[in-house]
């Protein structure tokens, strides 16, 4: 309820480089709790107009601290900047110098995040040191675990511990297809297949057609030596966003061989994903040469 009573109270202006004076300013009424989480997204939105970092954020963080916000509360403002800004590096370090994400899911998410999607997975841990979910009762716990399990075990700590992040999320029966990506194979790596089936389930019940999704499972069934099944939800691949970062997507618009008579006809054999992938299927290409 907050965040959408305050995303009435701040002004917000046009998103346009001529009326950025007038969007660097913050309106928020007397006696309210302005911490700089609930200014999260609309610094978010901001961080778009020209001029954000070296006239919108003194702007602000000077009206802020004229209201009394504590210095640690304008730090974080700052935060958000950079990391709004791809500044992401410097992000962190303000973050982890000032004990930013203590007590604050908005902040700590935030932070986690930007380290899961850039790979910096023990820095990205060293958060999880930091905050207790229990401190703060926006925790979203669902996705506190997606992300904090992954981090936990990408970054070589106790892989058991990690699993525990998952544990929480599937007892408080909660479910997102990021949490059955990132926990599927991880459970399936350590023999818990009651979770996997959990996990299995609830992408049936919630999200049967989310792509990533299934090519996670897709794994998981391969790996048990499902192959009908296996294969046919790893064809959510071609419907992920990322598709094109393993595959040339020119070949996407050819009519795709599904397994029908290919005598005295040509079939293009294209390669995607990793090395090792295609050096495991080019090995078919004989018995596929063969019924041509």
């Amino acid at each position: 309820m907050l965040f959408s009573w305050l995303d009435r109270v701040i002004h917000r202006g046009s998103a346009t480089a001529d009326s950025a004076a007038s969007v660097f300013a913050v309106h928020l009424p007397d006696g309210v709790a302005t911490l700089a989480k609930y200014l999260r997204e609309q610094l978010r939105a901001q961080a778009k107009l020209p001029g954000f970092l070296d006239k919108g954020i003194p702007k602000i963080a000077a009206q802020l601290a004229s209201q009394g916000w504590p210095s640690v509360e304008l730090e974080k403002v700052r935060a958000y900047a950079d990391f709004f800004e791809g500044a992401d590096a410097r992000a962190y370090q303000r973050v982890v110098e000032n004990g930013l994400a203590r007590g604050d899911y908005a902040m700590f998410i935030t932070a986690a995040e930007s380290c899961y999607l850039a790979d910096r997975f023990v820095d990205g841990a060293a958060l999880l040191d930091m905050f207790d979910p229990h401190e703060d009762e926006t925790t979203d716990w669902c996705e506190y675990a997606r992300v904090a399990g992954y981090l936990h075990i990408a970054a070589g700590r106790p892989f058991e511990q990690g699993l525990t992040y998952f544990d929480v999320a599937l007892e408080r029966a909660l479910f997102s297809p990021g949490l059955a990506v990132n926990a599927g194979n991880l459970y399936f790596e350590a023999g818990r297949m009651v979770e996997c089936n959990a996990l299995r389930e609830g992408i049936v019940r919630h999200c049967p057609d989310d792509p990533e999704a299934l090519f996670a499972l897709s794994y998981v069934e391969l790996a048990r030596g499902y192959y009908p099944e296996g294969f046919r939800l790893m064809e959510a691949r071609y419907r992920m966003p990322e598709l094109g970062l393993y595959m040339n997507l020119s070949v996407m618009n050819k009519e795709r061989w599904q397994g029908q008579s290919i005598s005295g006809k040509r079939l293009l054999v294209h390669g995607e994903q990793g090395l090792g992938d295609m050096l495991m299927m080019v090995r078919y290409l004989p018995l596929l040469h063969a019924q041509g």
